[in-house]
C-alpha cells in the first residue's frame, strides 16, 4: 500500500497542474513540440541569466 505523503499530494498536485497547462496549449492550438521548444528555450535563458 501507498503512503501519501505531503511531497506526495505536492507531486500530484503539480502533476495536476502541468495536465491542466497542457491541455490549455492544447485547446490553443499549440502541439506539445511547441511547448516543448518554448519551455527548452525559457530554462536556457534562464540558466544563462543566472551564470
Amino acid at each position: 500500500m501507498v503512503q501519501l505523503t505531503e511531497k506526495n499530494s505536492l507531486d500530484l498536485q503539480l502533476d495536476q497542474e502541468w495536465v491542466l497547462l497542457i491541455k490549455s496549449a492544447k485547446n490553443q492550438g499549440l502541439s506539445i513540440d511547441n511547448v516543448r521548444k518554448f519551455l527548452t528555450e525559457k530554462s536556457s535563458h534562464i540558466n544563462a541569466n543566472q551564470n
